[in-house]
């Protein structure tokens, strides 16, 4: 799983930066704040409700989001 999770993690980073969205800004389209926006994003630890509410965010799908990177 931690292979899964590295590869989900570096996925969501390159989305993020793709469409130039700061963990600050995303933090705050969750609703959370960015240092638990970082920590969740380093452990891959999401709710599947933020996973689907970032996949609206990236304009992309959850599948997206948990697929290894390729």
């Amino acid at each position: 799983m931690e292979w899964k999770d590295k590869q989900r993690r570096a996925r969501l980073k390159d989305l993020r930066s793709e469409k130039d969205i700061s963990q600050e800004r995303m933090a705050r389209m969750l609703g959370i704040s960015r240092a638990t926006f970082n920590k969740k994003e380093s452990e891959y630890s999401f709710t599947i409700q933020e996973i689907d509410r970032m996949a609206d965010i990236l304009k992309t799908t959850t599948s997206t989001l948990l697929e290894e990177k390729r």
